[in-house]
C-alpha cells in the first residue's frame, strides 16, 4: 500500500484563508496534514524549500515578503552583495560588486545576468568590468576615465 503521513514535517506549514477578513494566515501545525496529493509539503517555512522542506534556501538570498527561495531553490529576492544568479552563488566581477541576478532588460536593451547594474570600481569598463580603460584616457577628473559600455574616454589626456 501507499505510505500517508498524517503529520506535518518539521518545515512545512499551511495556508489558512479567512474570507471574512480577506486575509491569509500561515501556520505550521504539528499532529495534523499540510500535505498534498502528492504528499509534498503545501508550503514551506522562510528559508527553506524542496517537496518537504528538507533543503536550506541558498545562502546568497536575500529573504523577501515572499520568503527567500521558491520551492525549486531559486532566490526570489535580489542578492548578497557580491553575487549573482538564480541561487545567488556566482560571484559579480571583482570590479563590480553589485551585477544583475539573472538576464533582463535594461532602458529596452537585453543586458546578461552578471552585467554590472552600476558604474564600474576602478579605471575600467565592459560588461563584467574587466577591460583597462584606454591609457590616454585623462585620470585627473576621477575614476572612471572612460565609458563603462564601449570604454571611450570621458577626457583625453
Amino acid at each position: 500500500g501507499r505510505c500517508r503521513f498524517d503529520v506535518c514535517p518539521q518545515f512545512c506549514q499551511v495556508q489558512i484563508r479567512n474570507p471574512s477578513a480577506r486575509a491569509v494566515t500561515v501556520r505550521k501545525f504539528t499532529g495534523e496534514s499540510c500535505l498534498n496529493q502528492f504528499q509534498e509539503c503545501e508550503e514551506c517555512v522562510s528559508g527553506r524549500w524542496g517537496g518537504r522542506c528538507e533543503r536550506d534556501c541558498p545562502a546568497g538570498c536575500v529573504g523577501s515578503r515572499e520568503g527567500a527561495c521558491d520551492r525549486m531553490g531559486n532566490c526570489i529576492g535580489p542578492c548578497v552583495l557580491g553575487y549573482y544568479g538564480a541561487h545567488c552563488d556566482r560571484h559579480c566581477p571583482r570590479a563590480c560588486p553589485r551585477c544583475l541576478k539573472v538576464n533582463t532588460t535594461v532602458n529596452g536593451r537585453f543586458a546578461e545576468e552578471g552585467s554590472c547594474d552600476q558604474a564600474c570600481t576602478g579605471n575600467t569598463f565592459g560588461k563584467a568590468c574587466d577591460f583597462p580603460c584606454p591609457a590616454h584616457c585623462d585620470t585627473t577628473a576621477g575614476m572612471p576615465s572612460c565609458t563603462a559600455d564601449r570604454g571611450d574616454c570621458h577626457r583625453c589626456s
